[in-house]
């Protein structure tokens, strides 16, 4: 009888076991992508994905309360949307970063090596002025960010959300043309276009004059020509020569290439001025048309804005023909994206479609950036030739609206600058404001 209970107590104990060890196979503790400790990640989907985006997460012995699931994604806190015991749905959470994905159940924990986090890029306006009409944006090398204003011509430091400090004085019609003196005595008409040379110099387009003005912010008269009598004015006209004499007409932009000329954009014709003061004509035949080719044959109608790639060929918009042209240091200009043909299409750069582009910029990758004023839109062109459309729902309605940056309003991108961190911002004007509104933007990407 004692033996049979000693064996009762034998068996009973080996059920036990058997339990036990039954339990322990369920909750499979062997590793798996660095899991331990009886959790276990079976797969992640998708393995790739930005910011706020819903993962879901398949494996065995998860909570199915979530509050008691820890997911991390690279150390950073995701929200657990739903949970259960062999499955839990969370979010991306913001600037994640590429790296492991860790779930952690009280004492337990596993991860997922392989998760790709993707940028996703929103649009913020940080500041916006009602009343003005800006033209230009840069930053100094103090990264204080400046910008031109059309009418009156001013330049001016922004200080502040909204607010900014005038540098520069407007004027008008029958105010002297301004020749020499301070910055802060300076009288500027309309301001259109802004640049730096490699000696920190800036120069100012003031409609069909450029004024060029030291680190020391003493202004002279650099390039046009202007009448004095009784009505002092400037002189809009087609002149090349000695900078002193030679005419301008309604100056889009300004640039400075490797050699140090300054590079001046009208409507129909791309002008240059040598560092020793002789103008000529780089391209355009100042006739408003489409012809690629030599640059004293080409045609362009409606220039806006410019700038050089790495081999220092200019890449300029070419608004009214809805491409971009592209000019070599010898003269020759080609179309590298757009059909002319208005509309809105990403893909291959040649096939793409725009609406008249206006802002364009390469930022430090060779990425060229395209505002459009027809399609109220920001697009890319990679280095590969592909266009995709970084910025802008395609409308613009009266009040602007922030957010990513598919959904986010762009209304008209006038210009572009980055300042010294790399973060990319841009003028945008809405003309359809009771009064003209420019909002200066940052494009987010995290």
């Amino acid at each position: 009888m004692k033996t049979f209970k000693q064996l009762l107590v034998y068996f009973f104990a080996l059920a036990l076991l058997s339990c036990a060890t039954k339990d322990e196979k369920e909750e499979d503790p062997t590793p798996q992508n660095g899991t331990s400790n009886g959790i276990k990640i079976e797969s992640v989907s998708p393995l790739k994905a930005a910011f706020d985006t819903e993962i879901t997460i398949k494996g065995v012995n998860f909570s199915e309360i979530t509050t008691e699931n820890t997911v991390t994604f690279n150390d950073k806190k995701a929200i657990v949307v739903s949970a259960a015991r062999k499955e839990l749905v969370v979010k991306v959470p913001k600037g994640a970063g590429s790296g492991p994905i860790k779930v952690v159940v009280g004492s337990k924990d596993a991860s997922w090596d392989s998760f790709t986090y993707e940028l996703t890029n929103t649009i913020s306006t940080v500041n916006y002025f009602d009343h003005f009409f800006f033209t230009s944006l840069y930053f100094d090398a103090n990264n204080a960010m400046h910008v031109t204003q059309l009418s009156p011509g001013m330049l001016k430091v922004i200080t502040g959300r909204s607010q900014a400090t005038e540098l520069s004085k407007g004027r008008l019609y029958t105010v002297p043309i301004f020749t020499n003196g301070s910055l802060s005595d300076a009288v500027f008409m309309f301001l259109t276009a802004s640049t730096f040379d490699q000696s920190g110099n800036l120069f100012l387009a003031d409609h069909s004059l450029i004024y060029k003005v030291t680190p020391q912010k003493q202004v002279s008269l650099f390039a046009g020509s202007y009448i004095s009598n009784s009505e002092i004015r400037q002189i809009s006209g087609y002149k090349d020569g000695p900078a002193n004499q030679a005419q301008f007409n309604a100056i889009t932009d300004l640039d400075v290439d490797n050699n140090g000329n300054l590079i001046v954009m009208e409507a129909n014709r791309i002008r240059k001025i040598t560092p020793q003061g002789m103008v000529s004509t780089f391209a355009g035949t100042g006739v408003k048309g489409y012809r690629d080719g030599a640059g004293n044959q080409a045609q362009f109608a409606g220039l806006y804005k410019m700038d050089f790639d790495k081999n220092w060929n200019l890449f300029v918009t070419d608004s009214e023909n809805n491409c971009i042209r592209m000019v070599t240091p010898q003269g020759q200009v080609s179309t590298v994206a757009g059909t002319r043909q208005a509309g809105y299409k990403d893909g291959a750069a040649l096939q793409a479609q725009f609406f008249g582009p206006s802002a364009l910029i390469f930022d430090k990758d060779w990425n060229l950036f395209v505002g459009e004023a027809g399609n109220y839109r920001i697009r890319k062109i990679d280095t590969q030739g592909q266009v995709s459309t970084l910025a802008g729902d395609g409308t613009n309605p009266l009040v602007y609206k922030d957010g990513k940056a598919l959904e986010a309003t762009v209304d008209t991108p006038i210009d572009f600058a980055f300042d010294k961190n790399g973060n990319l911002y841009f003028i945008s004007i809405n003309d359809r404001y009771p009064s003209d509104l420019s909002r200066i933007c940052k494009v987010i990407s995290e």
